[in-house]
């Protein structure tokens, strides 16, 4: 008898299915088979949570807390939104155009939602509740009065011109946002203030080096904190087909030059934008270690377009990667 047909054997005869009918013979005994292997590995099994590896049989309690954590999360952000909606009132363009008007920030909001509630609940895995939190770029600021509401401290940072054309809520809510032009500006933040630094959706912005961007977002982390990063993936679904079209996946450069001070500048809103590899590879250089990395769609998304995005990840529209500052 071989050793496969002595181990059916004993399912056959005192496995979870001995009682089923035994005309199937070998195919019950397989099944059963499988279900105790399926049970073993689940009790090995650790999964992850809040930033820790628990045992797999702990689940339940996770699925509670994390539902726990999602309501929470989920009331935070709306009431930022709300802020956000009512310290609005003059419309006004931005630095590259755009009217911003009530009709602007409420589209912004939706489409920004579930990549805020990423964000967030990245800060709550990895992150110490009163924990002191930079947001580089922080646009309208709902990520960063959200964690506010969750009980942390927070600061912000952001280009002149976008403190003037978003800023509003965060001005009127008594949160410090300071001016960093990100090119020219030396860091406003002391080194080592910060517990955690967040960049989202701002490296595709920039026109400097994705490794240099990341230096000088680490800059206010101390040993040990944590860094967050998202930005539009590269290889999202939209551009593989413009690629297979025979189209060009870049921001084409408008018809007029844009001019500031006399001097031609590239005013693309995304002049580059960055593959996971190259986001994972920008920041081992700067001496972080990759503690999560991530493709995500900002937007909801019908079940059968979820269930792809599922199997192939990488071709989701947006990346984030949460990194750790080694060293002293």
């Amino acid at each position: 008898m071989s050793l496969l047909d002595r181990f059916l054997s004993r399912h056959r005869q005192g496995g979870p299915l001995h009682t089923r009918p035994t005309v199937f013979g070998r195919k019950w005994a397989i099944t059963a088979a499988l279900v105790d292997l399926f049970r073993c590995l689940m009790r090995l099994q650790t999964v992850s949570f809040k930033g820790k590896q628990m045992p797999y049989f702990c689940r339940k309690d996770m699925i509670r807390t994390g539902r726990s954590h999602a309501r929470r999360v989920r009331e935070a952000i709306e009431k930022a939104e709300s802020e956000v909606m009512g310290c609005f009132d003059t419309p006004r363009r931005d630095w590259w155009g755009t009217l911003i008007n009530r009709e602007e920030i409420r589209w912004y909001l939706n489409a920004s939602r579930e990549r805020i509630r990423l964000v967030i609940k990245n800060v709550l895995d990895f992150v110490e509740p009163g924990a002191n939190i930079v947001e580089v770029g922080a646009a309208y600021g709902v990520t960063i009065l959200a964690l506010r509401n969750l009980g942390y401290r927070v600061v912000a940072s952001d280009a002149e011109h976008s403190i003037r054309s978003y800023g509003d809520a965060l001005v009127q809510t008594g949160i410090e946002n300071r001016r960093w032009d990100f090119h020219l500006d030396p860091c406003p933040f002391d080194s080592g203030s910060a517990d955690a630094v967040i960049a989202s959706e701002v490296l595709e912005h920039l026109q400097i080096s994705l490794s240099a961007a990341i230096l000088r977002v680490k800059q206010p982390l101390r040993p040990g904190g944590v860094a967050i990063f998202t930005t539009p993936n590269i290889w999202r679904l939209g551009n593989i087909r413009k690629v297979i079209k025979g189209e060009n996946v870049c921001e084409a450069f408008p018809d007029t030059p844009a001019v500031k001070n006399g001097v031609i500048v590239d005013a693309r809103c995304h002049p580059r934008e960055p593959s996971m590899k190259e986001l994972e590879a920008a920041t081992l250089d700067n001496g972080l270690s990759v503690l999560r990395k991530q493709y995500f769609s900002a937007e909801g998304l019908p079940p059968i377009k979820r269930s792809a995005f599922g199997v192939l990840p990488f071709f989701n529209a947006h990346l984030l990667l949460v990194g750790r500052r080694d060293g002293r």
